[in-house]
């Protein structure tokens, strides 16, 4: 989206339960608890809801008051002053997961962005191609991304796919067991 804001990191903790309101914000396939009956998302619109998480561990927020479903995955749990304090990660019958971003996660968030905002100043990208994991962009010489490429791994070595028992292979065969 252009010109959106970027969210910063928060703290969700143990006091909180209760006190603090939490929103989901995301793409769901449906609108509402994820249940068959609910409605479908058919234009991809943004879906937000709020409640109070009913419980914290160290790494996990869990609700049943917050709704999100299939495709919520990834999105952000936003505290109440719009701090990222968890991501969406799963919900079953149970209820609605995130995994908390907690201060060891913020710090190594912090450091990580660091690294790539250093690595992607125009005078390392201008005219290049860059990977990022299994991407490549290409830069051109105003230093805007233009081109993204994937990119298979290349070191997967040689996987044995031959059936026991056939031509070339000393397994016995099914029907010699």
């Amino acid at each position: 989206m252009p010109n959106a804001q970027t969210l910063t990191l928060g703290e969700l903790r143990a006091q909180d339960i209760g006190r603090e309101t939490i929103s989901a914000v995301g793409f769901p396939a449906t609108l509402g608890a994820g249940s068959m009956g609910e409605p479908e998302n058919r234009n991809d619109n943004m879906y937000v809801d709020s409640g109070r998480a009913e419980s914290i561990s160290t790494n996990q927020i869990t609700t049943r008051q917050v709704n999100w479903s299939h495709g919520s995955s990834g999105g952000p749990i936003l505290n109440r002053f719009n701090q990222v304090v968890g991501v969406v990660s799963s919900s079953n019958s149970l209820g609605n997961y995130a995994t908390r971003i907690t201060p060891a996660a913020n710090c190594w968030i912090q450091e990580a962005m660091t690294d790539v905002t250093g690595m992607l100043t125009p005078e390392n990208v201008r005219n290049r191609w860059v990977s990022f994991g299994n991407e490549r962009v290409y830069f051109d010489d105003r230093s805007t991304a233009r081109q993204v490429m994937a990119v298979e791994p290349s070191n997967l070595g040689v996987l044995d796919l031959s059936i026991p028992g056939v031509a070339g292979n000393s397994s016995p065969r099914h029907d010699e067991l």
